[in-house]
């Protein structure tokens, strides 16, 4: 139990990480798509060597179809990412980034509209909490959100299709998946949508050294990722709290981005959009205990 929440706890800091970049990014640091394309085909190869199992794969329908499904979540994803900079570019980054972890509500409503999971009243309640975290900053008014607003509302779409992808290979029997291929497939899907990206940009120099850098070192972090968050999910769930894995990554996550933004960015962050971060912390709380 005590080394699940540990990698959990791992797992979110590492997915802060991510946050932080694409921040870094909205400021003007570097940009989003160089580096992105380059810190996705880097994990790629990295998730290929660690966790690929070549000795097992075999070309059939349901490997075919789980190939399709993941590659176009990670194509999903990586849109997701572009219309969270452009979001942030326009707003305070925080609640942004809180709203993007209220994406687990489309799989959540997805088992129980799609394959006939049942619920109770305490994750309902979250699931409210999540959605009224998503509508809270727009009390300031809506002209004062409106120009970040409708990108972040895109993302959060995106990200929750593809987490919609992610739910139907792992319950659907016809899915297969022998060589462990999932994390390299998310990674290159990832590398197909930021390669069209890139190629839309203005002509410049595509790969400046701090990018290339930066990219090399964040593969390393999110394939560690992908390891403390499978090792979470394995260490809860033997203990009988699998349920509490996904929530506390999620949570550790907007409670470090959290700490960003006021310290490093020294973002001031409006009494609607304080309350949106805690409603999405309560919602992923109570969230748990479905």
């Amino acid at each position: 139990m005590t080394g699940g929440l540990f990698f959990a706890l791992l797992t979110g800091l590492s997915w802060t990480g991510a946050g932080i970049i694409i921040s870094c990014c909205a400021k003007g640091d570097f940009r989003l798509s160089s580096y992105s394309f380059l810190q996705t085909l880097f994990s790629g190869i990295l998730s290929l060597l660690l966790f690929g199992s070549f000795s097992r794969f075999s070309l059939t329908q349901g490997v075919l179809l789980l190939c399709g499904t993941v590659f176009m979540a990670g194509v999903l994803n990586a849109s997701a990412q572009f219309f969270v900079w452009r979001a942030m570019e326009k707003g305070t980054h925080a609640p942004i980034w809180a709203m993007m972890q209220c994406s687990m509500i489309f799989p959540f409503l997805a088992g129980i509209l799609i394959l006939g999971e049942k619920t109770q009243l305490l994750p309902l309640c979250g699931m409210f909490l999540m959605i009224a975290g998503i509508l809270l900053p727009c009390l300031k008014g809506f002209a004062n959100v409106r120009s970040y607003f409708a990108p972040a509302l895109s993302a959060l779409l995106l990200f929750g299709s593809a987490q919609i992808l992610y739910l139907v290979c792992s319950c659907v029997k016809s899915f297969a998946d022998p060589a462990h291929l999932r994390p390299a497939l998310v990674c290159f899907g990832n590398m197909a949508a930021w390669s069209f990206l890139l190629r839309r940009g203005p002509e410049k120099k595509l790969f400046s050294r701090k990018e290339v850098l930066l990219a090399f070192l964040m593969a390393f972090v999110y394939a560690g990722g992908l390891y403390t968050f499978f090792r979470a999910l394995d260490l809860l769930g033997g203990a009988g709290r699998g349920n509490i894995a996904v929530p506390l990554i999620m949570g550790t996550n907007i409670g470090a981005f959290s700490l960003y933004g006021i310290f490093v960015l020294k973002q001031k962050n409006s009494l609607p959009e304080i309350a949106s971060v805690l409603a999405v912390l309560a919602g992923l709380f109570l969230l748990s205990f479905g």
